[in-house]
């Protein structure tokens, strides 16, 4: 077996390639193992450097993408406690926002994924973390002067959704005013509206 070990600030990078000691045709077999050290059980991970892990990860995956030759990603946690579904998530609300950024249904994720195994989000602080890594996600990739006089507050619990519909409103509104859909001022502060944002 040879091991590459790449040391990051919060994950561990190990390439590995095994090779089979009793069969000797039997092919050698990469693997490339992510091991992500900054996430304390029963705890948050601090989110930058959980988006600098979720970005590691698919810059590999856009390399190496699941086949037949590559085999499938696995992910899971030490211990079962909805960290490895809170990762699962947070990867595909990341490519929601990025492919299509008018609707992002964190609970609906979150629910699609606990159709096939209940324990992937097993708590209120998970789901909360998971809205809160949308908006963090938004204020990283979009950089516009919103964010330098307006920044995302925490978000802590689901309860906390109302504020953040409201900034994805604003985002939308912004988005839609740079297109030359609508005024931007259009509206901006209207909770009643009926556009789905999450």
């Amino acid at each position: 077996m040879f091991m590459q070990v790449n040391n990051m600030p919060y994950w561990i990078s190990r390439f590995l390639t095994i090779t089979s000691s009793r069969c000797k045709h039997v092919p050698a077999w990469d693997v490339n193992q992510l091991h992500f050290i900054a996430w304390p059980v029963r705890r948050p991970p601090r989110m930058a450097a959980f988006y600098e892990f979720v970005q590691f990860y698919l810059k590999i995956f856009s390399e190496l993408p699941a086949n037949k030759k590559t085999g499938p990603t696995i992910i899971h946690s030490s211990a079962e406690d909805g960290r490895e579904g809170t990762f699962i998530c947070a990867i595909l609300l990341l490519q929601q926002l990025r492919s299509h950024s008018d609707v992002i249904d964190v609970f609906g994720t979150v629910l699609a994924l606990r159709k096939y195994r209940s324990d992937l989000v097993i708590s209120k602080e998970q789901l909360g973390f998971l809205y809160s890594f949308v908006g963090y996600c938004i204020t990283r990739e979009n950089s516009t002067d919103y964010w330098q006089t307006e920044p995302i507050k925490s978000i802590k619990t689901p309860g906390a959704v109302g504020e953040l519909t409201l900034v994805f409103k604003k985002i939308l509104q912004k988005k839609r005013a740079l297109k030359g859909d609508i005024p931007q001022d259009q509206n901006l502060h209207d909770r009643n509206s009926h556009e789905r944002i999450l």
